[in-house]
């Protein structure tokens, strides 16, 4: 499960000053790089920007925002 909380006034939470950026994300798991590549594929057929894949050598990423701008990888 995962669960996120709005606290109802139309605030952003505001991030660490002592935490880059791309630190906040969440990452998420599929089976096999064919599915990361079809997933890049239908992402970016629905004009989402997508950054990757990117090869860390132990695993492939891609990197994109969604709607309420929280990264995802």
């Amino acid at each position: 499960y995962m669960a996120f909380f709005d606290l109802g006034d139309d605030t952003a939470s505001a991030p660490s000053p002592n935490t880059p950026a791309w630190v906040n994300h969440i990452a998420l798991r599929v089976d096999s790089v064919r599915e990361l590549q079809e997933a890049k594929s239908r992402l970016e057929a629905a004009g989402v920007e997508v950054i990757g894949v990117t090869d860390h050598h132990f695993i492939q990423s891609i990197y994109f925002f969604d709607p309420n701008g929280i990264r995802l990888e």
